[in-house]
């Protein structure tokens, strides 16, 4: 689809998100009791412009239906008028809205049927569905002031740009992607250069950026390009109004080259490491008094290339630069390859280690603070601001990791384990109560880096699992007992350190816990350990855990998991991909998983897998009887052949799993592509104040179910004038000598396979003078 459409004339309001990357560690830290009660502050206000949200989509369908019945002329003309400026307010508060709450947006959006007969010029402040697909950019923006965001767009085939929102449960999808987009496009504000998309249910990833392929809704694993050698180019630039050097070239390779190199060989356990060269310094055509990181980069590679540099022989290219109108410290893509950084004059091993991570697919590292003085609420996960109800996410929270507020801490054992620095011997999940043994993260020698231990599946089959790890000053991890660490240094390495981690947050759903919540109220994860002698109880009271011996080298951590009594679920069904289009007669493959979320006291689940499609299809599935452990996920497929005489448009086919008595679902669509739906032609009234010639803008109301494009194919002629077709679409009416108060004729619309047709009414509403000018056709 096209995205052209007209500029709605309001300003976006200026939004923060409460979180903070800087060079300074210690003024990092001390912003984390602001980033808590900012988030409180914010959330209160999201509540507030939802519920606002709500009240202005309810008042506007209300108007909506007042003009529908509003009789024609001076009654009509207001009530459009009110209805315009319901829609001006409503559109200006989404698009605000947006910024920090994106699922309102979709919970207030307007159904396409109720858009469609809205009038043309109302039309465009509403939003409207898109269905794009297209290599997906995705950058992590990191601020000095407090700030950060994730931002995701799409890139299309041809040449165009959408903002997506609504995607924070998929920062793990790597930069380069390429994806498919669906959900509601909302007006574009004034000065806003792409258009802004609000995502219903996900992206669906088509094939993976950087190295491999895949198809799904997600990718949990990126360990391929975050092993073995980075091949890095380094390009320092300054500008033509800033010729500055804060840095010379082997400062800036013992920097990248020596310590970021070094942190990532520590840190990985030697299986990734970092070479290649600083370029530089050029000077580029483009000045320092603007943000334009797309150019600056084109421009730097260029000069590098123009001083003889070899830009294919690296996969990760960094762009360091004095500083200039860019706000934020560093900015990177989010994995895949080729990478790109961008160091706004911050170049240290913090900035540098924490943007190089995102290049490598990390996201911020996250703590968890509960208002209740728990240490995590009961039950499973969820996604957003409050991960659980009494909880809220600190962007930055874990100061024990780089990509937390750490100067140089080793990630979290989840991401390391996700990136493939650590493999399953080494990440143990607990299945039975017993003591078992940590060794310290940093340390480079085998052993067991962290524990795993379910805490829930929930309806969806979705899990969440506690992490547990021992944390000691050693190489990197030192910073834990420098002498300006803001970390508790006695609490940190006098016990072990816990996570949780739900899994329908992917990547972005790990979370740094607050095991001391009596302690330190204004340092929050300052003293996040569970010290040796300590127990602590899930809240659900399905199991216990507590450190028993901590003596610097090792942490023995007893585990206890209780019986529960089975409340058991029914399976839950997936489809990979739910919507595939193709012809009549031809076979669609979908991928199914099908989930046992029940724990292990419920013991196997039987399944029984029925499907439901239309007459005369085929559909065959590939396994019909599944026997599932508890909490054991598989793929299956099923082949689905449409009839040959099969009608255009989409079809559904139900997919159910039974299990005893209980039963899911999962819905299918087959969208067959042979040939378009017809168009959809409504009738128009128009109003003449003399009479006088005409315009009529028929095709305003009218509307195609696959947003093709319209045009008038023909018309008949009144009985009391003539009726002519215009280039643009419009009709122009020419009252004979015989036309008195009122003339009617019929037009016929095509999308170019089918046609509709529909009538327009005519009615003098002046005085019959001979006033000029258009006449005002209802749209």
């Amino acid at each position: 689809m096209r995205l052209s459409r007209p500029i709605i004339v309001f300003f976006l309001a200026a939004s923060g998100v409460a979180a903070a990357l800087s060079t300074s560690v210690s003024a990092f830290a001390g912003s984390e009791h602001e980033e808590y009660s900012a988030a409180e502050t914010s959330a209160a206000a999201a509540q507030d412009a939802r519920q606002r949200a709500e009240q202005q989509t309810g008042a506007l369908l209300a108007q909506y239906r007042h003009w529908q019945a509003a009789a024609n002329g001076a009654d009509k003309s207001r009530a459009q008028q009110q209805l315009a400026e319901l829609a001006q307010s409503r559109a200006q508060l989404l698009v605000e809205l947006v910024q920090t709450d994106p699922w309102a947006v979709l919970d207030t959006a307007i159904s396409e049927q109720q858009r469609q007969g809205m009038p043309a010029d109302i039309r465009t402040m509403l939003e409207q569905r898109f269905e794009l697909e297209g290599e997906l950019e995705a950058l992590y923006e990191d601020h000095v002031d407090g700030s950060h965001r994730l931002l995701h767009r799409l890139k299309t085939a041809d040449g165009e740009e959408v903002t997506l929102l609504a995607t924070d449960n998929q920062a793990e999808l790597p930069h380069g992607s390429r994806v498919k987009a669906k959900g509601w496009l909302l007006p574009k504000a004034e000065g806003v250069v792409d258009e802004t998309g609000v995502v219903d249910g996900g992206l669906q990833l088509l094939q993976i950026g950087g190295d491999g392929t895949a198809t799904g809704s997600s990718v949990m694993s990126s360990a391929g390009p975050s092993l073995g050698e980075q091949k890095t180019l380094v390009m320092l630039v300054n500008f033509t109004d800033k010729a500055e050097q804060p840095y010379t070239r082997e400062e800036a390779s013992q920097l990248v080259f020596g310590q970021v190199d070094a942190y990532y060989q520590e840190n990985t356990y030697g299986r990734s490491w970092l070479t290649g060269e600083v370029a530089g310094w050029f000077t580029i055509p483009l000045s320092s008094q603007v943000c334009d990181v797309k150019t600056l980069a084109a421009q730097a590679q260029d000069e590098a290339v123009e001083a003889g540099v070899e830009l294919s022989q690296y996969n990760r290219y960094v762009y360091v630069f004095p500083n200039n109108f860019c706000h934020f410290s560093g900015l990177a893509s989010v994995g895949g390859t080729p990478s790109q950084a961008w160091i706004n004059e911050s170049l240290s091993l913090p900035v540098m280690a924490h943007e190089y991570g995102h290049n490598l697919g990390a996201p911020h590292a996250h703590s968890l603070m509960c208002n209740d003085g728990t240490s995590v609420g009961g039950g499973g996960g969820a996604v957003g601001v409050n991960p659980w109800p009494n909880c809220t996410n600190l962007e930055y929270g874990d100061g024990l990791d780089v990509m937390g507020w750490a100067p140089s801490g080793h990630f979290n054992a989840m991401q390391k384990q996700r990136l493939g620095w650590l493999d399953d011997e080494q990440v143990l999940t607990v299945i039975d109560s017993g003591q078992y043994t940590l060794s310290p993260v940093a340390a480079q020698q085998a052993g067991v880096k962290a524990l795993k231990i379910l805490k829930n599946i929930n309806e969806n089959g979705r899990k969440t699992w506690y992490y547990l790890e021992y944390r000691q000053p050693i190489g990197f991890d030192g910073s834990i007992a420098a002498a300006d660490s803001m970390m508790d240094t006695e609490n940190v390495t006098n016990g072990v350190t816990v996570r949780v981690h739900y899994e329908g947050g992917a990547s972005n759903g790990v979370y740094l816990l607050d095991m001391t919540p009596e302690t330190n109220v204004d340092l929050y994860t300052r003293d996040p350990a569970l010290e040796a002698g300590s127990t602590f109880v899930d809240p659900d009271g399905l199991l216990e855990f507590t450190p028993i011996r901590v003596d610097g080298t090792e942490a023995v951590v007893d585990i206890r998991l209780f019986d529960s009594p089975c409340v058991s679920q029914p399976a839950v069904v997936e489809a990979i991909s739910a919507s595939q289009q193709g012809a009549p007669g031809e076979t669609l493959n979908y991928q199914l998983q099908v989930t046992n979320p029940n724990g292990v006291d419920c013991g196997s689940l039987d399944i029984t897998l029925d499907v439901q499609g239309p007459t005369g299809w085929s559909v065959q599935l590939t396994d019909s009887l599944l026997s599932l452990a508890p909490g054991e996920t598989v793929t299956t497929s099923l082949a689905v052949t449409s009839a040959a005489d099969a009608a255009s448009g989409e079809h559904g086919i139900t997919v159910r799993a039974w299990s005893g008595e209980a039963e899911a679902g999962t819905q299918l669509i087959y969208h067959v592509t042979a040939d378009s739906l017809p168009p959809v032609a409504v009738d128009d009234e128009a109003q003449m104040d003399s009479k006088q010639p005409i315009v009529i803008y028929v095709l305003n109301n009218d509307w195609d179910p696959a947003n093709a494009p319209l045009r008038v194919a023909e018309v008949t002629q009144g009985a009391k004038g003539s009726v002519v077709i215009n280039g643009d679409g419009s009709l122009s009416y020419t009252p004979a000598r015989n036309f008195k108060d009122g003339d009617s004729f019929d037009y016929q619309i095509t999308n170019g396979s089918h046609n509709a047709q529909a009538r327009v009414r005519i009615s003098l509403t002046g005085t019959g003078g001979t006033g000029g000018g258009p006449g005002k056709g209802k749209k």
